[in-house]
């Protein structure tokens, strides 16, 4: 299985303009002018990643009050992990290439 930042592969041609192509599943590529919209959707895909984490949180927070099993405790604490880790690298992402939304800093409240 293809990791998601080889589906990416930017192509600098002899022209001002930079194109990149967007690997599918059937091998063929289409190429997409605006890179912004690109990253956009890469850094708004890690964002909306931490809305099913944070309720699988929110569960093992739950089933520990319900059983007091440390197990839980544990796999809350690696969930919240990859909640802040997804949180870092998005956030910086997002500076770095300038595509700060508006919806962005809605889901950056939320979760």
């Amino acid at each position: 299985m293809k990791s998601l930042f080889s589906l990416f592969k930017q192509d600098k041609t002899k022209s001002s303009e930079n194109k990149i192509h967007v690997y599918g599943l059937s091998g063929g590529s289409c190429s997409i002018r605006n890179t912004i919209a690109v990253k956009k959707l890469l850094v708004n895909a890690i964002t909306l990643l931490r809305l099913p984490l944070t309720g699988m949180g929110l569960v093992c927070l739950y089933q520990y009050g319900c059983s007091s099993d440390s197990r839980w405790t544990v796999l809350f604490a690696a969930i919240s992990l990859c909640i802040y880790f997804s949180d870092f690298i998005d956030g910086s992402m997002a500076r770095r290439w300038g595509v700060s939304s508006d919806s962005g800093k809605l889901c950056e409240e939320s979760c």
